[in-house]
């Protein structure tokens, strides 16, 4: 598959007038977003725009078909989120709304991303209950506008990564950031009868008691990596180098009931997913890598397990000016994989691979940068 993508991201707020702030309690600051403070109580509220915007040109060649090439203009993701925390900092929350989804050919349809409130009891404690990014891999949970490329996850990510639902997490980790742990606690994916309905997950409620519980964390080897975000535009002067690691298990209902014409069926999977990787920041230079691991086991026949991985390098070569290139892989022979299934159909169910490479131009900030594909 060839890919050229033209690249710009937009990161903003919104902005008041003077005379307005002069008989406001309220200050107005930037923030990698506009930062509205009520200075009787310390109160913060942040706001931020998003929009990745391109351009893409695509011919892919695949088994038994002709060409299928593509010529579109884009709008990869554009987004409006919303936070805020009290004076103390004990207790806060997060809205996150999509209007395009992050990605190319996906829906440019409103989708509630993120909506939970948290509370830290403690430098040491975080917990969050809500709708939120499930823990792991550590690609999926980087930044979209602090991502190396315009789509932000590699094949294999897209492949196993577990998305958001709604749940509670108990997060701990050190004041000094040397280490973090994720203890959650999901609805899980189940799905309802289609006599019903929908599908458990993000943006739909429990269907029955299964849940997905998951187990994530990240320690600094060297220094403290910045994990939301891909590269050293900070351009590092000594080593960051930390490793990440997950392991989830859920079981998930399936049924059948309610088909017409079609006997009842009912079933249970297992899955089991592992996540580790490496994450290396020095010098403007930045490597990650991780590999993914599933078991798939349904109750009613035999089931099987998949790998993925991926390799990211990128380097700055000044204070903008960026280089970064991909290499990902999947397992196509594991029918356990369940979702962007189409690149293993078209190679016939042999393992796919992912070639990317590209350059970018930061206008001053992480977040604000156009580049090609």
């Amino acid at each position: 598959m060839k890919r050229l993508s033209l690249k710009g991201v937009l990161f903003c707020g919104f902005f008041f007038s003077e005379g307005l702030l002069e008989a406001s309690p309220v200050s107005v600051t930037y923030d990698d977003g506009t930062v509205l403070e009520v200075s009787d109580t310390g109160f913060k509220n942040k706001i931020n725009i998003g929009l990745k915007a391109g351009y893409t040109y695509s011919a892919l060649n695949y088994r038994d078909a002709d060409n299928e090439e593509e010529s579109s203009f884009d709008v990869g993701l554009a987004r409006l989120q919303l936070s805020g925390h009290s004076g103390s900092k004990e207790i806060g929350y997060e809205i996150q709304a999509d209007f395009a989804q992050p990605g190319l050919n996906q829906d440019n349809e409103f989708k509630l991303a993120n909506a939970y409130a948290w509370w830290s009891p403690s430098d040491w404690v975080k917990v969050k209950l809500g709708q939120m990014k499930q823990g792991f891999p550590a690609q999926f949970m980087v930044d979209d506008f602090s991502s190396q490329f315009y789509v932000r996850d590699s094949l294999a990510t897209r492949y196993y990564n577990l998305g958001r639902n709604q749940g509670i997490v108990l997060g701990i980790k050190d004041p000094d950031k040397t280490f973090h742990l994720h203890f959650g606690v999901y609805n899980g994916e189940s799905q309802y009868s289609f006599a019903d309905g929908g599908i458990e997950g993000q943006n739909h409620p429990g269907a029955d008691t299964d849940h997905r519980f998951i187990v994530a964390g990240r320690y600094n080897i060297l220094g403290n990596v910045d994990w939301k975000s891909e590269s050293d535009y900070d351009m590092s002067e000594e080593v960051n180098w930390s490793v990440t690691a997950g392991y989830s298990f859920a079981t998930n209902n399936y049924s059948a009931i309610g088909i017409p014409e079609a006997p009842p069926l009912e079933y249970d999977i297992d899955f089991q997913d592992v996540a580790f990787g490496t994450q290396v920041r020095y010098a403007g230079f930045s490597f990650n890598a991780e590999g993914f691991w599933r078991d798939w086991d349904p109750q009613i026949e035999k089931g099987d397990d998949g790998w993925g991985y991926y390799v990211q390098a990128g380097a700055f070569l000044n204070e903008d000016i960026e280089v970064f290139g991909r290499f990902s892989g999947v397992d196509c022979k594991a029918y356990s994989l369940t979702s962007d299934v189409k690149y293993c159909v078209w190679s016939d169910w042999e393992d796919v691979y992912e070639y990317s490479i590209g350059t970018a131009y930061h206008f001053g900030s992480p977040y604000r940068r156009a580049g090609i594909e």
